[in-house]
């Protein structure tokens, strides 16, 4: 075999891999600015998703504020309420009581004995 031959195949060989390595290089570029445009859209989702979780724990903080607000006053009111039935024979919000499964004289009772709650004056 000639010297010319083998470098002939030799250059084939270093050309095919040229053109190997300039597809795959560009195929990689491809890859990479998609990578970059999902990682753009991911971080816009994780910032969306970020302000939903502070809007639901600040809508979950106030839910939390006014079921105490009304375990600690609902009872109170309604207690307040079937006394004033009792005490004023006023029959239809006895039957308003009545009709929402509170039994006035044992509201009124348990009015009576428990101890009278703590007011908050300037509080929201």
């Amino acid at each position: 075999m000639n010297l010319s031959y083998i470098v002939a195949i030799i250059a084939g060989a270093v050309m095919a891999l040229t053109a190997r390595h300039y597809s795959v290089v560009t195929e990689n570029s491809k890859i990479r600015v998609e990578i970059f445009g999902y990682q753009q859209a991911l971080e816009s989702v994780q910032a969306r998703i970020q302000a939903k979780r502070e809007l639901l724990q600040t809508q979950q903080e106030k839910l939390t504020k006014g079921a105490a607000i009304s375990d600690s006053v609902g009872p109170a009111i309604v207690a307040d309420m079937a006394a004033a039935a009792i005490k004023g024979n006023n029959v239809r919000l006895r039957d308003l009581l009545l009709k929402r499964g509170m039994d006035p004289a044992l509201a009124a009772a348990a009015r009576d004995h428990a101890p009278a709650p703590a007011s908050k004056k300037g509080g929201n």
